[in-house]
């Protein structure tokens, strides 16, 4: 018969067990956002680095080739420098997004719709639909930050995979006192959710969605549909 001192053992053993599994999961939820953000940093230095100054050096250097040379050919050249400054343009931009995401200080409906807008230019395969309320309280811009960069990141990892999901559906809406964005990736076949849905690093954005501002994001398979949903309360519920 187990006795009461074997008990309290086992009891506080499984405690310190389970503790320490947090501590290492937390550990590599941590590392990996790290590492991702490094990453992303790295992407946009070299974007930079072989976009803008690129550009800007070709288009100064053909300033200088043509040195007031006029000639029958000054529009063509005209065009091919307008064509150079559209390009610094779309690059700025692009930086600029990627640095301060649109309309995050704004209208947190309209930074999902702005980001969900980049990613139908690079997933074309998949069917998009979105559901966004036109009236949303105002959310704090430290809220709007998290859940973008980590919605932008839950759409990385699922569309990295080899699978591209047949329709992906996006819906921000109020529940109770909880906000959520809800993404429903569908597929056709189960097995492909099955296995998705087994990826490490959703595991991760949970972590870290609770570390940065305390949300909660859930991941289920209901048949051949992926649901994740990002759940938080306002900077005005918070106690």
């Amino acid at each position: 018969m187990i006795s009461v001192e074997q008990i309290v053992i086992l009891t506080t053993f499984i405690s310190i067990a389970m503790l320490l599994g947090s501590r290492y999961r937390t550990k590599n939820a941590l590392q990996w956002w790290y590492e991702t953000q490094s990453i992303e940093f790295n992407e946009e230095a070299e974007f930079a680095k072989n976009g803008l100054l690129q550009e800007s050096f070709f288009l100064r250097r053909s300033i200088e080739l043509l040195d007031g040379n006029l000639t029958s050919n000054s529009g063509k050249v005209k065009e091919k420098y307008l064509n150079s400054i559209e390009k610094i343009y779309d690059a700025v931009t692009e930086l600029i997004n990627h640095l301060s995401p649109a309309y995050v200080n704004d209208s947190l409906p309209l930074a999902i719709q702005y980001l969900v807008s980049a990613w139908k230019i690079k997933v074309t395969a998949a069917s998009w639909v979105t559901k966004l309320p036109v009236d949303w309280d105002n959310e704090s811009p430290i809220h709007s930050r998290v859940l973008l960069s980590l919605l932008n990141r839950l759409f990385q990892v699922i569309l990295s995979q080899q699978q591209i999901p047949q329709q992906i559906q996006v819906c921000l809406a109020k529940q109770g006192d909880l906000n959520g964005v809800t993404v429903n990736f569908n597929y056709q076949d189960t097995l492909i959710v099955n296995k998705i849905r087994r990826i490490k690093e959703l595991d991760y954005i949970n972590k870290i969605f609770a570390i940065l501002i305390s949300g909660k994001f859930y991941y289920y398979q209901k048949d051949a549909i992926l649901i994740c949903r990002l759940n938080w309360k306002s900077d005005s519920k918070l106690s």
